[in-house]
């Protein structure tokens, strides 16, 4: 009886999501570059008015040994990572963040934190 019941509230809930993404990548195998063009729609569904939204730039948290990320590889011992010369190394360049309307975005890196964006 009580699976019954689970299997009922979960289908009976409504799926919503706030945002909508759309990414176009090109990868370059001779300069080992990835070019990646994203589309992100967000909807506030709150009533209140956002003042920034942050954005996740995973890649760039690779750029430099002594970031939060590489910090964590060096408490575990990733020596691939650590002895890795910085052209190996994951970081994000020339990022440009756009409107719908093709204005640009003014964004910034929170201090000490190379993996988000905040626009």
């Amino acid at each position: 009886m009580r699976k019954l019941y689970y299997l009922l509230v979960v289908t009976s809930l409504n799926c919503v999501a706030q945002h909508y993404s759309k990414m176009t990548v090109t990868i370059d195998n001779k300069s080992h570059i990835i070019t990646v063009n994203q589309e992100l729609t967000y909807f506030n569904q709150s009533e209140s008015t956002l003042n920034s939204i942050v954005l996740n730039d995973w890649n760039n948290a690779y750029s430099v040994k002594d970031s939060p990320l590489g910090k964590r590889f060096s408490d575990e011992f990733i020596r691939t990572y650590l002895i890795a010369p910085e052209k190996d190394r994951g970081r994000t360049f020339d990022l440009k963040i756009t409107s719908t309307d093709n204005k640009n975005i003014n964004f910034f890196r929170p201090k000490n934190y190379l993996d988000l964006v905040e626009i």
